[in-house]
């Protein structure tokens, strides 16, 4: 899985600010780690998401500095957050009227749009069967 470094740092309010060095303008924070690590998957997701002509690869752990103050943490990529931010353009299908009927019933049950779960599971299809 796909991972960024962010560096995070205990400020003295009490929060916990989070920036990514491969990502200048990526950045957040938390009440404590575990909602700043949540906040950063999602920043991440944002910022990846948001900008499609984005080609960064994640700097090497050993390349970044860090200082005392500073924790760097590996945050993954979440890819259903990243289709979940990309900018969105209508496409044309069709389906089995028999599928589209299965498809809308298991939507409505898990409370999905019809669209969120297309792209769900082509992103799933996708990871989970590589080139």
């Amino acid at each position: 899985m796909l991972s960024f470094y962010a560096l995070f740092t205990q400020e003295h309010d009490g929060f916990i600010s989070v920036r990514f060095p491969d990502l200048e303008m990526c950045m957040t924070q938390g009440r404590d780690f575990e909602e700043a690590y949540e906040m950063a998957v999602e920043a991440l997701a944002i910022s990846i998401g948001g900008n499609p002509q984005l080609k960064i690869s994640p700097t090497k752990r050993e390349n970044i500095s860090v200082n005392e103050k500073e924790e760097l943490v590996p945050i993954p990529v979440d890819a259903q957050l990243v289709v979940e931010y990309s900018p969105k353009r209508h496409v044309s299908c069709s389906f089995n009227d028999k599928i589209i009927a299965v498809i809308d019933q298991y939507t409505t049950s898990i409370g999905l749009d019809r669209s969120a779960f297309l792209e769900s599971a082509a992103m799933e299809y996708i990871q989970n069967h590589p080139k």
